[in-house]
């Protein structure tokens, strides 16, 4: 604005000492021409200005929308580390159970091998037992 004010100036400065040097009418035809070429370079200043001042509002908007995918993106970053370290926590759990279950299974098998062994302990000394009576029973008669 200030650039146009001082346009506007040096124009009227230059139609007066024009004026001086020129005839009345020349002057005054001089002078409206100026005038309505300074009318139309203030229209355009004025059109340019409303352009540049829409620019900088996309502008804003643009480093506003920017800004919120910063945002969105640090808040899934945060979610995607999140769901890594439970992959991580399942993975390990995952191989402990596994490492679990081997231990039972062995377990369960030593459990069943004592428990046949007491089967077998326990017949062959029932069977003692009954042949011992009977061998008794029978010498005594």
């Amino acid at each position: 604005k200030q650039w146009y004010q001082r346009r506007v100036r040096g124009v009227i400065k230059r139609s007066r000492t024009n004026s001086a040097r020129s005839s009345d009418q020349d002057d005054g035809q001089l002078i409206s021409q100026q005038q309505e070429q300074l009318l139309l370079d203030g229209q355009e200043i004025l059109e340019r200005e409303q352009q540049i001042k829409r620019i900088e509002d996309d502008m804003v908007c643009v480093a506003d929308m920017m800004r919120e995918i910063g945002y969105m993106v640090h808040d899934q970053g945060a979610t995607i580390d999140n769901i890594e370290a439970h992959i991580y926590d399942t993975n390990r759990n995952v191989s402990e159970g596994t490492s679990l279950l081997g231990k039972a299974e062995r377990s369960v098998q030593r459990s069943r091998k004592r428990k046949m062994c007491l089967i077998a302990t326990f017949v062959i000394i029932l069977t003692a037992l009954v042949l011992t009576i009977v061998l008794v029973q029978k010498l005594g008669n």
